[in-house]
């Protein structure tokens, strides 16, 4: 009976020791691959509010403008900024606290999470605010999660941790999917814009002109070879982008539904402490693809493909 318990004791280190680290492992995975997806969305964010700026430059340049039409703008849907900058620096921080340098600047770290974490519940774009107790409990938790050097409770902690930023984090998701059109729109609008007005500039050049000495002489800003051929190459590249960008955000959509399925999963393993490795595999290697091919589609626009 003896050797009975024994052996038993040791099957049940082996399970919990096998659990904990697929626990580990899924955090990790799926922080990674979340990670590498919110900073793919935020490039083309960035992208949008730089057209946005630059389609204010050239409208001055065809109309004129005083100091205030060239003030910085913001969008309605500049607030999913926030949202993303909060996602990478959470994921980004899991993905530490599941790898091996964990205790490299743990004072540092868990300061980021709880930040990163509080600003997310408390974005007005996601309407779901943060309770006082609920505060006190992801610090706890976060404090907690950074200071125990037990793998199997620090990998407990880090599930709860998970299983708390759940409504947060889920939410976040849904709303970048539900406005992502929104951000096509703008961009495509933006972009026209800018394309349009190049156009009538190369077509109109002694309208726009420079004056370069006390005669008033004017050369003709679209008149020089290097000019027009920057102008044109400006003209044929927005083209390419214009003619793929429903395909590139088509990807982006796509990337942020597999993200929210996989988040889904993840929670639902965690939940149930049953994972099915298989599938979330094929969910990350679909993410992966999803990537590479928005990824792939702005590196040929960049080289003129």
């Amino acid at each position: 009976m003896k050797i009975n318990i024994v052996y038993l004791s040791l099957i049940a280190i082996v399970f919990n020791g096998c659990i904990h680290n697929d626990t580990k492992q899924l955090i990790n995975q799926y922080a990674d691959i979340s990670h590498k997806t919110h900073n793919n969305l935020l490039s083309t964010y960035d992208n949008t509010l730089f057209n946005v700026q630059q389609a204010i430059y050239y409208k001055a340049i065809r109309d004129g403008a005083s100091d205030n039409d060239l003030t910085e703008i913001t969008i309605d849907y500049s607030g999913h900024k926030k949202i993303l900058a909060d996602l990478i620096t959470f994921t980004k921080t899991m993905q530490i606290l599941t790898s091996d340098n964990y205790n490299e600047k743990i004072d540092d770290d868990s300061l980021l999470l709880s930040k990163s974490l509080k600003s997310l519940a408390e974005n007005e774009t996601i309407s779901n605010q943060i309770t006082v107790k609920e505060t006190e409990e992801l610090t706890l938790l976060i404090n907690s999660s950074f200071k125990t050097y037990m793998e199997h409770e620090r990998t407990q902690k880090l599930k709860e941790l998970m299983l708390i930023s759940d409504k947060w984090v889920q939410a976040a998701i849904d709303n970048l999917s539900n406005d992502l059109p929104q951000w096509k729109n703008i961009l495509k609008s933006r972009i026209e814009q800018q394309k349009n007005i190049k156009i009538y500039i190369l077509n109109n050049p002694y309208d726009y002109c420079k004056v370069v000495d006390i005669n008033k002489t004017c050369i003709p800003l679209a008149e020089t070879f290097n000019s027009k051929l920057s102008l044109y190459e400006d003209v044929a590249s927005q083209k390419k982008r214009l003619k793929n960008l429903d395909a590139e955000f088509n990807s982006l959509s796509n990337s942020i539904k597999t993200l929210s399925k996989l988040h889904k999963d993840v929670i639902n393993s965690l939940k149930n402490d049953k994972i099915d490795k298989q599938r979330l595999k094929l969910l990350v290697n679909e993410l992966k693809e999803q990537i590479s091919d928005i990824n792939t589609l702005k590196n040929n626009i960049e080289k003129g493909k």
